[in-house]
């Protein structure tokens, strides 16, 4: 007896050891990342979740029929329960939950001539763990599996009876105890794993199973030479995923890198309208992906802008020469892109945030991202002056130049810039 329960000590001491060492590598990754350059297809990612989920809640100490699963025989071991939690995601590696739970638990064991009822509310805290992001950010995958440790308080009522007789033992809780209710009030620790299978862009089935460790007998009124009882929450439920975040200012990673376009730039002289064309030729150079992605939360959460700061007449020609109508925009050329989102945006709101008239906004897709752009130019040089100038709203300091082709942007600058 006594080595069967210290064999039972030694796995789970191992189980928790092993659960909770495994949030130390999560902290070098994040250190890691922060000096990488995160790959281009995990522009953003979903740092909120929230998850719903329904299952069995399964005894594992003491009063049990079998080892591990529940027994249905004389008084049935079988009960169930719910949780929500609510999730932050500081980075695709690492995260933070808090949860909160309400299960029943049972327990029948027929040498001893006893079985428990317990019900049971739960509230933890945990770090979650995502270790194939280590590897690979994509946010593309069919399924993202993850750990989870954390601690917390268990409130309980517990009953033990005679399997022969029905008649009560002992009980705790019950308007006796400190915690909700006057149930037993104790804390535990808590460590498992789950799996989130990809519905579609925001909804998730979400599965997963936890043990937890309380550091006493009282949930099932029995000690024994193992004077810990654990019991596990094995559940299935919908997971949703909201808000953007930019992986970039994660791994502390500008969107926007120096490219061959900057160079170019600093070449030009003050006013190229005056000075002689520039005929250097521009290396091929790959343009940055997005801009940084920009929810239409944030866009009608912020200020709007006065009538009077939209562009004024004389930028607009700046931005848009007047042989350009934006209603047929030329489909090859330059353009300034100013902002890249995962959702559709109204053009009057961007309008209002940005201080550029909508009757001067394209809307694109490109990568499955919308994107937002503003002029047409056949000149590089022009559309340089036009990026300046709408570099300095700070809704669009990060603008930057593309190039269009047969109305589809394009991954690179043209070999040379095309003069007038």
């Amino acid at each position: 007896m006594i080595m069967k329960s210290l064999g039972k000590l030694n796995i789970f001491s191992f189980f928790f050891v092993i659960c909770f060492l495994g949030m130390f590598p999560c902290t070098l990754t994040a250190q890691k990342y922060s000096k990488a350059q995160s790959p281009a297809y995990h522009s953003y990612y979903n740092p909120w979740i929230a998850r719903v989920s329904g299952g069995a809640g399964i005894f594992l100490g003491d009063i049990k029929q079998n080892p591990l699963l529940p027994s249905g025989t004389r008084k049935s071991e079988w009960r169930f329960g719910g949780s929500l939690s609510v999730e932050y995601r500081f980075n695709p590696v690492l995260s933070l939950r808090g949860q909160s739970l309400y299960t029943g638990l049972a327990g029948t064991k027929t040498s001893a001539n006893r079985y428990f009822n317990s019900d049971l509310v739960e509230g933890t805290i945990g770090i979650g763990f995502y270790p194939v992001n280590i590897f690979s950010t994509s946010n593309g995958r069919v399924a993202e599996f993850y750990l989870i440790a954390g601690f917390g308080v268990a409130n309980f009522n517990s009953k033990l009876y005679e399997l022969s007789t029905e008649n009560l033992v002992s009980s705790s809780g019950s308007g006796s105890g400190i915690g909700i209710g006057g149930m037993t009030l104790e804390p535990i620790l808590t460590a498992g794993f789950g799996v989130d299978f990809t519905l579609t862009e925001n909804w998730m089935i979400s599965f997963e199973t936890t043990n937890k460790l309380l550091t006493n007998d009282l949930l099932d009124l029995t000690d024994s030479n193992f004077p810990y009882d654990v019991y596990n929450f094995t559940s299935l439920g919908l997971a949703y995923r909201f808000g953007m975040k930019s992986a970039g200012k994660v791994t502390g990673i500008k969107v926007k890198e120096t490219t061959a376009e900057d160079i170019y730039i600093s070449t030009l002289p003050v006013n190229p309208e005056t000075q002689p064309s520039i005929k250097e030729e521009v290396k091929t150079e790959e343009l940055p992906l997005l801009n940084a992605v920009i929810t239409i939360k944030e866009i009608e959460s912020a200020q709007t802008v006065e009538e009077s700061t939209i562009i004024p007449t004389p930028l607009v020609e700046t931005l848009l020469p007047a042989n350009n109508d934006i209603k047929g925009l030329k489909s090859t050329g330059y353009r300034v892109q100013i902002l890249a989102s995962s959702k559709k945006i109204n053009l009057e709101t961007l309008s209002k945030k940005t201080g550029i008239a909508a009757d001067l906004i394209s809307e694109s897709i490109y990568n499955g991202l919308f994107i937002y752009t503003t002029g047409s130019y056949e000149n590089y040089e022009q559309v340089v002056v036009a990026r300046k100038t709408i570099r300095n709203k700070p809704a669009t300091a990060d603008a930057f130049v593309v190039y269009f082709e047969e109305g589809q942007r394009q991954k690179t600058l043209p070999i040379k810039p095309k003069q007038n």
